[in-house]
C-alpha cells in the first residue's frame, strides 16, 4: 500500500518532547508533495532552533538505541498503570499502539459522594456539571490525587451525543511518576463507597 500511505508523525509523541510541535510526513513523493502545499496554509511558524534541536535528537535517537529502549519502556509504565487501575477497581482498556488508556466509570460515577456533581461545589471552569466524566476527573484530582481527561471533550455538538462516562490515563510520564500514581490509585477503593 506504500504508493497511497503517508504517515504523519510528531517528535511529541516520538520522543516524549510536548509541546515542541514539530512533526513529519513520509510515503510516496506525489503525497508527501500535496501535504506540503496544505502544510503552508496550515501551520504559521515553527521556532527554527527547535526545528534543529530534532534534528539532533532523531541522529542521537539512532545512536544510542532509544528507538529499541522506548517500546520496553512504555510496556513497563503501562503495566503500573493498568495494574493500579485494576487494583483500583477501574476496567481499563488494554491499549495496543499508544500511551493512554481509557476507563468506563459509569459504576464509580455512581458511588461518588452525593456533593459531587453539582453547581455549588468549587471549580475553576464552572462549566459541564452536567457530564459525568468531567465530575469523576474533578472528584479524582481532588481526592485522589491522580489527574484524568474526560473523554466527552474530544467531541463537539451536544453533550447528549458524547460518551459521558469515559476517562483517559496517559502513561506518558516518568516511572517514578507512575509508581507515585498507582499508589495514589489505590485509595479508589476505600475513598468510594461500596
Amino acid at each position: 500500500m506504500w504508493e497511497r500511505t503517508i504517515n504523519v508523525s510528531s517528535i511529541a509523541k516520538s520522543m516524549s518532547c510536548t509541546g515542541y510541535k514539530i512533526g513529519w510526513v513520509y510515503g510516496p513523493a506525489n503525497l508527501v508533495d500535496a501535504a506540503g502545499r496544505a502544510h503552508q496554509f496550515v501551520s504559521y511558524a515553527v521556532v527554527t532552533p527547535l526545528q534543529e534541536a530534532v534534528a539532533v535528537a532523531l541522529e542521537q535517537a539512532e545512536k544510542n538505541g532509544y528507538w529499541e529502549r522506548l517500546p520496553k519502556e512504555y510496556l513497563e509504565r503501562r503495566g503500573i498503570l493498568m495494574s493500579a487501575l485494576k487494583a483500583g477497581g477501574l476496567n481499563p482498556i488494554t491499549p495496543q499502539g499508544t500511551f493512554f488508556t481509557v476507563c468506563d466509570v459509569s459504576h464509580e460515577v455512581k458511588r461518588m459522594p452525593p456533593t459531587w456533581g453539582t453547581r455549588d461545589h468549587e471549580t475553576i471552569t464552572k462549566q459541564f456539571f452536567d457530564l459525568a466524566d468531567w465530575n469523576f476527573c474533578r472528584w479524582l484530582t481532588c481526592e485522589v490525587g491522580v489527574t484524568a481527561i474526560p473523554c466527552s471533550a474530544f467531541y463537539a455538538g451536544p453533550a447528549s451525543t458524547r460518551p459521558t462516562n469515559i476517562v483517559r490515563f496517559a502513561f506518558c510520564k516518568k516511572n517514578q511518576d507512575m509508581v507515585e500514581a498507582a499508589k495514589r490509585l489505590l485509595k479508589l477503593q476505600t475513598v468510594l463507597p461500596k
